[in-house]
């Protein structure tokens, strides 16, 4: 399990390090690290085209769905270790 949510967060790091991707984030008021968290659960299509073409453009309001975090505090605590 400590693998997945690994490999999920360097995922989410690819969106979070995007200057474009926090400044939608800043517009739609959405927290960059838990959206990209959602996005990337929703694999690499879909987060290749929201780095590509943005979040709106991509899932629409949908984004309004991933506000909230998802995985336990405990597995971000085991892959920053």
């Amino acid at each position: 399990m400590e693998k997945f949510y690994s490999k999920l967060k360097n995922q989410s790091e690819k969106l979070t390090d995007s200057i474009k991707f926090r400044k939608e984030c800043d517009t739609l008021v959405v927290e960059p690290e838990i959206i990209a968290e959602h996005i990337a659960f929703l694999g690499n299509p879909t987060l290749n085209k929201v780095l590509k073409d943005g979040i709106k453009s991509t899932i629409g309001n949908d984004y309004s769905l991933y506000t909230e975090k998802f995985t336990p505090t405990k597995a971000d605590a085991s892959v920053t270790k």
